[in-house]
């Protein structure tokens, strides 16, 4: 007959490394895009702009620690801690911030994880209890080998993703969003999900379909297919656009509704928030601006 410890272990094991695994997973799927996952945290209006994307690298280093420390057993008094306080956080957080999460895609598995409000409250709370019953019976998990040297690599491997993520989130940005060398053309940055944008996609259909107007791009920045149906159908847009995560608008911009009108890359002449211009205004814009080129 077994003893009651080793019963235990048979039990506890297992649930630890899952957790750890369930961790290792959540790190490294956010640091591949860590970029959305920055964006993710920014739909809780809880940092300001400029700290969102550390707050992202931070929390996948520690989720990334938690995870190894938990299979490994290196310091895992304080990776459950560590964890379980990781799950409170975002527990409450999305309780307080429930109706600016709404419709936003939220999971604890960043852009692959297609969950809103509710699926992190239920995710985070089942996580949150197995974490409590194995912080209870943390001293009879099975410990491995090299548990030093595992936690600070994969720690490190994290941020080394998260890093390359970011660096490749940049430099596709800078590929897509481009204007004609030299030439006068229309950019134009909208988002799925802001009510402005919503309000203003008729005019700017508007600008599109005017004659003798210089090219233009339209970006719309949705988190599903949903967001951009529900966008064009209720904002009546009728211009050509280009679907975009909401990482790579965050790139290209700060605000939204924007419309530019640039020589190349250079910005001309701006119209953003509420200042929205008509097709007059922006044909005005653009005869100035010839008038000076001549």
């Amino acid at each position: 007959m077994s003893s009651p410890s080793k019963s235990v272990s048979r039990w506890v094991t297992p649930i630890a490394w899952i957790l750890g695994l369930v961790f290792l997973a959540a790190a490294f799927l956010k640091a591949w895009d860590i970029r959305q996952f920055a964006v993710q945290i920014s739909y809780y209006n809880l940092l300001p702009d400029v700290l969102e994307l550390p707050a992202a690298f931070v929390m996948v280093a520690v989720e990334a620690f938690v995870g190894i420390s938990l299979i490994m057993g290196f310091q895992r008094r304080w990776a459950l801690v560590a964890g379980a306080a990781l799950l409170a956080v975002f527990i409450l957080a999305t309780g307080f911030r429930w109706k600016e999460l709404a419709g936003h895609d939220c999971g604890c598995f960043g852009s692959f994880d297609r969950g809103g409000p509710a699926a992190v409250l239920w995710q985070d709370s089942i996580l949150l209890v197995l974490l409590i019953v194995t912080f209870r019976f943390r001293d009879r998990v099975l410990n491995l080998g090299g548990r030093r040297m595992a936690a600070v690599l994969v720690t490190l491997l994290s941020l080394a993703t998260a890093t390359y993520s970011e660096m490749s989130a940049r430099s596709t940005v800078a590929g897509i969003d481009q204007s004609a060398v030299g030439q006068l053309n229309i950019v134009v940055y909208l988002s799925s999900v802001c009510p402005h944008c919503m309000a203003n996609a008729e005019r700017i259909s508007q600008i599109a379909h005017t004659p003798g107007l210089p090219p233009i791009q339209i970006y719309l920045a949705a988190d599903n297919n949903s967001q951009i149906t529900q966008f064009v159908v209720e904002g009546h847009l009728t211009a050509s656009y280009k679907p975009i995560p909401f990482s790579f608008l965050w790139l290209m911009t700060k605000s939204v509704p924007v419309i530019e009108l640039r020589r190349g890359e250079t910005i001309l002449v701006r119209w953003d928030g509420g200042n929205m211009p008509t097709p007059e205004d922006v044909q005005n814009a653009v005869k100035e601006q010839l008038q000076k080129k001549s």
